[in-house]
């Protein structure tokens, strides 16, 4: 929901809607914190999903590889903008939102079995 409401405010910003300035920039900003401040309560539920001997280890390579998407992503997205502009960037950033949430209905329910 968070993410549909953040997408939203990039279209009315981007059809001058909304205008610009605080008017778009701080409810986005809200709406950020609050997905990226949902990520906290992520960390111990994927622990859960590591035997206890590579719990920190399995943790630290779930939030290495976030971190590298969020940078690459950024870098790619600023590729495709200047390439083809505020539209296509929209769409692939929905489109790869799409993605992700079929993903993780795919495998809601599935966790590591109990260990005997």
């Amino acid at each position: 929901v968070a993410a549909a409401a953040m997408a939203l405010l990039v279209v009315l910003a981007l059809s001058h809607k909304v205008g610009t300035g605080w008017a778009a920039a701080a409810p986005m900003f809200l709406i950020g914190f609050g997905l990226n401040g949902s990520l906290l309560v992520l960390f111990p539920k994927v622990a859960r999903f590591y035997p206890t001997e590579f719990r920190s280890a399995g943790s630290g390579a779930v939030i290495g590889v976030g971190r590298a998407g969020s940078t690459t992503s950024l870098v790619l997205l600023t590729a495709i903008l200047d390439a083809a502009g505020p539209v296509a960037t929209l769409s692939v950033t929905l489109g790869m939102t799409a993605i992700t949430i079929v993903t993780v209905l795919a495998f809601r329910g599935h966790s590591r079995g109990a260990r005997a």
